[in-house]
């Protein structure tokens, strides 16, 4: 998916690989807003071949967002928690 990828010192980020023929960008976007309208970053870190998102949200809304997509059909998808306070 993605080598590396540093955790954000207050949101959650999951990075999301879409796959042409699988669960579309569309319904991840849907997911995302219902649970935490309007609080997600989202860039596209992947163009070419299959797009991958990278979506930082509220931590408190990140394991929701997770169990909402696999149970949608999204299941190449990794959480990372926010970087944790020093």
């Amino acid at each position: 998916m993605v080598s590396t990828v540093e955790p954000h010192p207050f949101h959650a980020t999951i990075l999301l690989e879409l796959h042409p023929g699988g669960a579309g960008l569309k319904e991840a976007l849907d997911i995302l807003d219902d649970l935490s309208a309007g609080e997600n970053e989202v860039d596209v870190l992947n163009e070419s071949g299959p797009k991958i998102l990278q979506i930082r949200m509220p931590r408190e809304t990140a394991r929701e967002a997770v169990l909402r997509l696999t149970e949608s059909g999204f299941t190449n998808l990794k959480a990372i928690d926010p970087r944790p306070a020093r």
